[in-house]
This record gives C-alpha cells, structure tokens and sequence, in this order.
C-alpha cells in the first residue's frame, strides 16, 4: 500500500496560494466596507445641505402679513382690536394702521440675519397648543461646538417662536433655537428688488425705500466643509409666494 504524503515544496506552495488568496479577499472586503462608509458619509453631508435648505425653502415661501388677505378690518361687537401699546414697529410687526391695530408683519435682512413671520409652522405634538404662525430668525454665526476639522466655520441657526401675534413681548422667553447647518466656511443673503433689477444686501419692510414692500427672491449663497475633506458651494434662490407680488409688488 503507498503511503507516500505531499512533500515539503507541494505543502509550502500550498499555503503560499491560500495566503494570496486571503489577502486578496481580505482587501477587496476592506475596500468594500471603505467605500460603503465613504458613501455613507458624503450622503450623510449632502442629505444634511438639502434638508437645512429644505426647511429655509419653506419659511420664506410662507412669508405672513395680515394685509396679504386684503383684510379691512372694523372694530365692532364682538371683536376684539390688537394691542395699540406699541406705536413703534418691533422686530417681526410694523406699527398699528389703523383703530382695529392692523398691522403688517416686518421682514428684516441682512448678510448675516433674516427675520420674519411665517405660515409655515408644524406642530410636533397633535394636541400642542401652537398656532401654524411662527416668528422665525436666522442667523449665520461662529459655531461655538464645530466638528472636528470644522474649527472656525460658521453654521445656520433657527430660532422659532410660536407667539407669532404677540407685539411687544420678550421673544426671549419663549424662543426655540436649533442648529440646521453647521460647518459654514462662508455664506450671505441677498434680497431681489425686481423694480430696480438689483440684488440688496439688507431689506427692511419698515424702512422708506421698501415701505410694506417684500424682496421679490431671497438668495442664500453657502460653502460648506465636511468630514474627508468634503466639500460643497451652492447658490439657492427662494421666491416667496405669489400673494405679496400681487398686493406689495416691488415695483
């Protein structure tokens, strides 16, 4: 009976391909694993960009002022008038227009801030005692816990209040702020006057040049860095609704 085994060479060049063969599996897995986790986290980067815009996109293009219903409102029975205790315009309402306390709500841009009210708020809790109006504020600022590799960037911050109808309160106590965006390394917005077919740095609805008249389009340029050294430029323009040109057209 031959018992004769595999010799020495056969043995060594065995384990030789069963070696090759594990380092090129070993690699083409780690490969695998490395790209679905770039993938991951550009996707992450990106859905993060849209998302924030997304909810940008919203507020503005649900842009409020009473006087866009073209309400004409008369004190009767029955009807209670806004508060006349504040004569001057504030942050979010111009001043009474007439003994009802008609008012209209102000925006406020600037490269940096943006402030309105808007009709776009949703409830987070079915039963919340909170009206679909909010006054909303954005603000490009330092981000004072940047990620790692984001050190000195800016980010975007949402501040929202659902007391949109107060006039004169302190907003400060029942502002909500969240961060949206973060990462910044530069952005600005831009306010479209379609009258002189020019783009402002600021707009005031309660400023002589733009009395009761909103920008046409809002601009919001960006560039933001990601983890990778991942990047993205981007220009967004936001028209709000159709109303405002109707009854407070630019022109």
């Amino acid at each position: 009976m031959n018992r004769k085994g595999f010799s020495l060479i056969e043995v060594m060049i065995s384990i030789a391909i069963l070696a090759l063969i594990s380092i090129m599996v070993t690699q083409t897995t780690t490969k695998s694993f490395q790209l679905r986790e770039d993938l991951s986290v550009e996707g992450e980067f990106h859905n993060g960009i849209k998302l924030a815009m997304n909810v940008v996109e919203r507020d503005i293009t649900h842009v409020f002022s009473p006087l866009m219903m073209m309400i004409k409102a008369k004190t009767g029975e029955g009807q209670t008038p806004f508060t006349q205790s504040a004569p001057n315009p504030g942050p979010f309402w111009g001043p009474a227009l007439d003994e009802a306390g008609i008012r209209n709500s102000r925006f406020q841009g600037q490269e940096k801030k943006m402030s309105f009210i808007t009709s776009s708020h949703e409830r987070v809790y079915k039963d919340s005692r909170e009206s679909l109006f909010a006054k909303i504020t954005y603000n490009l600022e330092p981000d004072p816990k940047p990620a790692e590799g984001q050190e000195g960037t800016l980010a975007l911050f949402r501040t929202v209040n659902t007391n949109a109808f107060e006039v004169d309160g302190d907003e400060r106590k029942t502002d909500k702020t969240y961060k949206i965006l973060s990462g910044i390394k530069s952005g600005s917005f831009k306010y479209f006057q379609r009258g002189k077919d020019i783009w402002q740095r600021s707009w005031d609805t309660e400023a002589n040049e733009y009395k009761n008249h909103f920008p046409d389009t809002v601009e919001l340029l960006l560039e933001v860095v990601g983890p990778r050294q991942l990047s993205f430029q981007g220009r967004y323009h936001y028209r709000l609704e159709e109303p405002i040109h109707g009854i407070f057209p630019s022109t």
